[in-house]
């Protein structure tokens, strides 16, 4: 304002040392709300960064984590395999000693329940993504589940009875009786 005063009053000296002033004081505040707001944004952007990298950090953890599930998993499944092949030698071998009728009965059926059951664990990562595929549902159906678990057994089934009637021919043999 008082550039204003000494410019109306032709005090041109004056007016020029006060417009001088208000340029500076201009400037300074500007400067101090330009710094204000390049800190607001600095600040933004290191908060910004750290949620990016705690994210990819987070998935890192848990793309880590599926994979030492999945080796676990998959470990533990050549082991019940390998268990469920040794049940089965052992079951053709078995056939040498003179047995009770009720223990082949067993023998012969444990291993399938066995084969039967690993199976179903075996197969049910995939035939959840199978139903996820087909219903567009996650989560598993339980209906569908059972149907697939049925048909596995339906298949199961016939190569069952089969040893079975193998078997027991052999472990029981013609002319042993029952035990």
């Amino acid at each position: 304002m008082l550039f204003q005063i000494y410019c109306k009053t032709k005090k041109h000296e004056q007016a020029l040392a006060h417009y001088e002033q208000y340029i500076v004081y201009r400037d300074s505040i500007k400067n101090k709300e330009n710094e204000k707001a390049a800190i607001r944004q600095q600040t933004k952007y290191e908060f910004e960064k750290q949620l990016i990298v705690k994210e990819q950090e987070e998935k890192e953890k848990q793309r880590q984590e599926a994979v030492a599930v999945e080796r676990r998993n998959n470990l533990q499944y050549s082991l019940l395999a390998v268990g469920i092949f040794i049940i089965f030698a052992l079951l053709f071998f078995a056939f040498r000693f003179n047995l009770p009728v009720w223990l082949v009965n067993l023998l012969v059926f444990i291993p399938f329940l066995f084969l039967f059951e690993f199976l179903l664990i075996w197969l049910d990562p995939h035939t959840d993504q199978l139903i996820t595929a087909l219903t567009g549902q996650k989560g598993g159906e339980p209906a569908i589940k059972l149907l697939i678990n049925a048909i596995m057994a339906g298949v199961i089934f016939p190569v069952h009875k089969f040893f079975e009637r193998v078997l027991k021919g052999r472990m029981i043999g013609k002319g042993r009786g029952e035990k």
